[in-house]
C-alpha cells in the first residue's frame, strides 16, 4: 500500500539506511519475543537463533565490503538525506546530458520510452505464464488444487497436521503432531471433541511414559489455553484440584514465611514474602 516505502529513491537514502538499521536491532527482539511466546517448545530456537547469527554476519560483512570498495565520493549516497524530487533537480534536470531519445541537456527531460515498456512487460509476462505451465505439468497432480482451491490454516491443520502427519519437532509419531499442533494459537485448532477424545485416551499413558512432548509447560499450556469444552471431565477435575493444591500450598508457604521475634518489652514482627512461581 505503501510503494514509496520499498525504494530508498523515493525518501532518500537516510530513511531507508535506518529503516536498515532498525530490522538488524529488531530481529533479534521479534524472534526473543516469539519464542517467549511458544511455552511448549515448537520453534527450534536454537537453529533460528544459529540461522539469524549467520544472515546479520553476511548482511553487515555486505555493507562492509561494498564500504570499502566504492568510490568514497558516493558512500554519502547511501545515508545523506536526499529524496528523489531533489535527485531529480540537482542531477536529472541540472547536470545530466543525455535522455532516452539522444545526447544533451534537453534530452534528459524526454518522456518514458513506452515501446520499450511494453515490450519488457509482454516479455515478463511470457517468462511467468511459461513458468506457471512448466510448474503444473512436473507437479504430482494431487498437490495441483493446493494452488486455487480454498484451503486457510485452520483447514490444513485439521486435515494434515492432526489426521495424517506422523513426526513432530520432537519426535515420530501421530502424537507429537499433535502435540505441535496445540502449541500453534488457539484460533487453529482442530474441533473440541478431536482434541478431547486425544488428550482423554492418552494422558494417563503420557503421565508414566513421559514422551519428549509432555513437558510442564506443554501441560501448562493446555490447562491455560485449552478451551473448556475441549478438556475432558477426568482431566478437568485433575486439572481443578492441581491448582487448588498450588494455590493452597503458595498460601501456607507465605503465611510460614511470617515470623515473630522478640526483643526486650517490645515485639517486633519481620515478614519476608517470598515469590513462588505457580
Amino acid at each position: 500500500p505503501f510503494p514509496w516505502g520499498r525504494h530508498p529513491g523515493y525518501i532518500g537514502p537516510r530513511h531507508y539506511s535506518f529503516d536498515v538499521i532498525y530490522q538488524i536491532i529488531v530481529s533479534p527482539v521479534m524472534l526473543a519475543v516469539a519464542l517467549r511466546l511458544d511455552p511448549a517448545g515448537t520453534l527450534p530456537g536454537p537453529t533460528l537463533w544459529k540461522l539469524l547469527a549467520c544472515g546479520n554476519v553476511v548482511l553487515l560483512t555486505g555493507m562492509a565490503l561494498m564500504a570499502c570498495y566504492m568510490m568514497p565520493k558516493y558512500r554519502g549516497t547511501f545515508y545523506k538525506h536526499r529524496p528523489f524530487k531533489q535527485y531529480v533537480d540537482e542531477w536529472m534536470w541540472e547536470k545530466r546530458d543525455f535522455g532516452n531519445k539522444g545526447q544533451g541537456q534537453d534530452f534528459s527531460a524526454g518522456t518514458l520510452p513506452g515501446p520499450t515498456l511494453w515490450k519488457l512487460l509482454a516479455c515478463g509476462n511470457v517468462v511467468l505464464l511459461t513458468g506457471m505451465a512448466l510448474m503444473a505439468c512436473y507437479m504430482m497432480p494431487k498437490y495441483r488444487g493446493t494452488f486455487y482451491k480454498h484451503r486457510p490454516f485452520k483447514q490444513y491443520v485439521d486435515e494434515w497436521m492432526w489426521e495424517k502427519r506422523d513426526f513432530g519437532n520432537k519426535g515420530q509419531g501421530q502424537d507429537f503432531s499433535r502435540a505441535d499442533v496445540l502449541g500453534y494459537a488457539v484460533w487453529t485448532w482442530p474441533a473440541n471433541e478431536k482434541i478431547g477424545a486425544w488428550l482423554e485416551a492418552n494422558w494417563e499413558r503420557w503421565e508414566k511414559e513421559a514422551p519428549a512432548f509432555f513437558t510442564e509447560n506443554w501441560c501448562k499450556r493446555i490447562r491455560s489455553s485449552a478451551p473448556r469444552e475441549a478438556i475432558p471431565p477426568v482431566l478437568k477435575r485433575k486439572f481443578d484440584l492441581a491448582t487448588a493444591n498450588a494455590k493452597e500450598a503458595h498460601r501456607l508457604y507465605r503465611r510460614a514465611s511470617f515470623t515473630f521475634t522478640e526483643h526486650g518489652d517490645e515485639v517486633g514482627r519481620a515478614a519476608s514474602a517470598k515469590v513462588i512461581p505457580e
